[in-house]
């Protein structure tokens, strides 16, 4: 009898711990998902992982608030700078993300608006004269974009004869009756599109009126062109294009920025929190993954169908070798799982991926990840999504020893990300002296270049030998497409 009721007893208690426990984890169910930030709630969830409650884990997720809504179609279109054109010169956002930003906010809707237009042919003259005499806004989208994805991103169509145009700057002339667009593509061509019904003469205003605007040099702009610092000759030989810009004496010029690799150090190896947060970013348990050490030191996961690598360089190499075993796109989307999604909702579920990875490994507190291009690998029967790490506009050279020029690659194949290769990094602004970027250094470094006159651009340089470097920003010669 004493047994008996020794073993009651016990199992009395055994209850009450898990009603208690059961009440405990409610609680933090309820408290957590209150949180604005939802660190919390990823600080738990991970150790739930590393601990092996999987289940636990994924109901935590599940309760996790998104935070604030990311108007993805905006995102994907950040610019490098908007420019408005005024009579005295010309002030931009330049080299401030968040200025840019908030520029392109106000201007999106009028622009895509503008650039829904009838197209009709220009000569690069007229192109030229614009950017010289009219009022307006210049917008530098930083890389070559589809005109026809903007637009399908936008929810607008644009004319049909433009759908393969690829650009990278546009002009909106404010002033007349309606604004129109004006567009250099990447092959050299130039458009005027007419008729879209956008009117951005007050925003162009309001965008001049702004006090974090800078004044830049605009190489077809001669107002705002310190000439006096170079001869007549020099004009007459420099064959840059008129959209070109550049710091001004008297205006902002970029950062230099440190370069980290944030998953692994040589005296402290792999940064053990971090490789956890990857790898349940990449739908992998933790605690249960199979995993080896490759004598280069590369950490290597493997589960059914699928492998993931992360070198000491700070290069991860996600692959599946079956489609459905991927990451699904519906993860991304409240609806059921489909075979077919639109190229919108493909670079979307691109984006809404890539704004989930900690900001600590891919950007850190000076650098972002910016949509590249999008193109179809008829071999592979597969679409990749390409992005590049920015900072304050300017883009970051990646130069990887197996070829890839990416920050991040994304394959895509029927409703699943197959495939994903990137470069971890972390850059913060060093607070160091260069030497300043003016016109005159662009010519010097087009001089070098030899050959045809190209585009002259801002870039940084990753390096990824180095543990950690300072990029300083540096005029390239880019041949255009």
């Amino acid at each position: 009898m004493r047994l008996r009721e020794m073993v009651k007893t016990l199992l009395m208690i055994a209850l009450i711990l898990s009603i208690v426990a059961m009440a405990a984890q409610l609680w933090l169910f309820g408290t957590l998902s209150l949180s604005e930030t939802g660190d919390a709630v990823e600080t738990l969830r991970v150790a739930l992982l590393s601990a092996g409650f999987q289940d636990l884990a994924e109901r935590l997720t599940e309760h996790t608030p998104q935070g604030t809504t990311v108007d993805y179609s905006e995102r994907f279109a950040y610019p490098s700078s908007v420019t408005v054109l005024t009579s005295g010169g010309a002030l931009s956002s330049a080299y401030r993300t968040e200025t840019t930003r908030e520029c392109y906010r106000q201007l999106a809707e009028g622009a895509t608006a503008a650039l829904s237009g009838t197209a009709e042919a220009m000569e690069q003259g007229q192109w030229e004269k614009l950017i010289a005499e009219s009022q307006g806004i210049l917008v530098d989208y930083g890389r070559p974009l589809s005109l026809s994805l903007l637009m399908q991103m936008a929810g607008r169509t644009c004319d049909g004869r433009l759908a393969e145009t690829a650009f990278r700057y546009a002009l909106f002339v404010t002033g007349g009756e309606e604004t129109y667009a004006c567009l250099r593509t990447s092959d050299g061509a130039f458009y005027k599109l007419s008729g879209g019904a956008a009117d951005l003469t007050q925003t162009a205003a309001t965008l001049a009126a702004r006090a974090d605007m800078t004044p830049v040099a605009l190489l077809g702009r001669a107002a705002t062109i310190e000439r006096r610092l170079v001869s007549e000759q020099f004009w007459e030989n420099l064959q840059l294009p008129a959209e070109n810009l550049y710091p001004a004496i008297d205006g902002r010029e970029p950062q230099v920025y440190y370069a980290t690799n944030p998953v692994y150090h040589a005296q402290n190896g792999f940064n053990t929190w971090r490789l956890q947060e990857i790898l349940t970013q990449f739908r992998y348990n933790p605690s249960t993954v199979n995993r080896y050490t490759e004598k280069n030191g590369t950490q290597v996961y493997v589960e059914n169908y699928g492998s993931l690598r992360i070198t000491t360089e700070g290069v991860l190499h996600y692959s599946t070798t079956q489609t459905a075993k991927g990451i699904p796109l519906s993860a991304y989307f409240e609806s059921e799982a489909k075979d077919y999604y639109t190229l919108r909702e493909v670079v979307s579920a691109a984006l809404m991926f890539t704004t989930s990875l900690k900001q600590e490994v891919v950007g850190g507190n000076g650098g972002e990840l910016r949509f590249r291009e999008a193109y179809y690998d008829q071999d592979e029967q597969a679409l990749y999504l390409e992005f590049d790490y920015v900072m304050d506009g300017i883009t970051v050279k990646i130069a990887a020893d197996d070829g890839q020029t990416a920050a991040l690659r994304l394959r895509y194949q029927n409703g699943f990300f197959t495939g994903c290769d990137a470069v971890f990094r972390a850059y913060e602004p060093a607070g160091a002296d260069f030497e300043m970027l003016y016109v005159l250094k662009a010519a010097e470094a087009l001089s070098y270049a030899g050959e045809e006159p190209r585009q002259m651009e801002v870039l940084y340089q990753d390096a990824l030998a180095e543990e950690e470097r300072a990029l300083v920003p540096s005029y390239y010669a880019v041949k255009e497409e």
